[in-house]
């Protein structure tokens, strides 16, 4: 396994990891289930990793010069050892949606986003006051050490064909404008505020 994610902007590395779990998708169309013109549906896709252990310590791949960088000590990650949990490796991802379609070309949905907590970097500390080097240390203090903490986001989309190859949308993201952390490798990254598309898409 290859990666780059973790604390402190890890180097490419390269360790064994163990993933397993399961996933699961359903959608239930009305129009199909009731011989209705008019289609209320639901659709569900849900992942579950309980395990998503580091079997192996992580090591740096050299730098372009040949050279390891200084942010691995004796060639390793920082902080990487069996046993840890993946950084960036939540164990429930769910999207839940319901909707509504209809023959003449609509369709709208309201769809809820659920990702659960994970770690961000391969210590697997819980804050970046725990660093070992020191609540008060840069790394401490950087951002990009600790969990990401677990989210909802709800979207609201809609589309409306016109004619044949031509759709009008609209799409709201992050509907309640809720505030969350997706990333620290380099920092606290915040996800995406709310966000208003509207357009069309024509096919030729």
């Amino acid at each position: 396994m290859l990666g780059t994610v973790g604390g402190n902007d890890t180097p490419v590395a390269q360790g064994k990891a163990l993933f397993q779990g399961i996933e699961f998708m359903n959608r239930i169309d009305s129009a199909e289930l009731f011989n209705w013109t008019h289609n209320p549906y639901l659709q569900v896709a849900y992942t579950w990793i309980p395990t998503a252990e580091m079997t192996s310590v992580f090591r740096c791949l050299p730098l372009s010069d040949g050279s390891i960088s200084a942010s691995c000590p004796n060639g390793n990650v920082f902080g990487s050892k069996a046993g840890n949990r993946s950084p960036y490796a939540p164990e429930h991802l769910l999207t839940a949606t319901i909707g509504y379609s209809h023959p003449m070309g609509f369709d709208a949905h309201l769809e809820a986003v659920f990702v659960a907590e994970q770690f961000g970097d391969f210590m697997n500390l819980t804050s970046g006051s725990d660093h070992p080097n020191g609540p008060n240390s840069i790394e401490a203090r950087s951002g990009q050490y600790g969990k990401i903490q677990d989210y909802v986001v709800f979207n609201l989309a809609s589309t409306y064909r016109v004619y044949k190859g031509l759709d009008l949308f609209v799409s709201v993201k992050n509907i309640l404008d809720n505030q969350y952390i997706t990333d620290r490798v380099r920092g606290i990254l915040p996800g995406s505020p709310r966000l208003v598309q509207a357009g069309f898409k024509y096919e030729f």
